[in-house]
């Protein structure tokens, strides 16, 4: 939710991927074109505008997962899944 956590999560993506590339997982050729599938918000709003479907992979925190169910309640239309 902040700018330092996202170029955190971006410089985690690539060095994951260059692992699975380096371990024969994926091929080297792969990394550029996965990472590229991957976009990278900063709020919930922007995280789910246009989607069709929504899979939370929150921390196992009551408050937090009502927290962020209202936050989705509030801005996807009904017939998201």
């Amino acid at each position: 939710r902040s700018e330092n956590t996202r170029n955190k999560a971006i410089a985690s993506l690539q060095a994951q991927l260059k692992t699975f590339a380096e371990e024969g997982e994926i091929k080297p050729e792969e990394v550029d074109a996965i990472f590229n599938r991957i976009s990278f918000k900063l709020t919930v709003e922007e995280a789910v505008d246009g989607a069709d479907m929504i899979q939370e992979t929150i921390v196992e925190n009551r408050d937090a997962k009502v927290d962020l169910y209202n936050q989705l309640a509030a801005c996807v239309p009904s017939d998201v899944i």
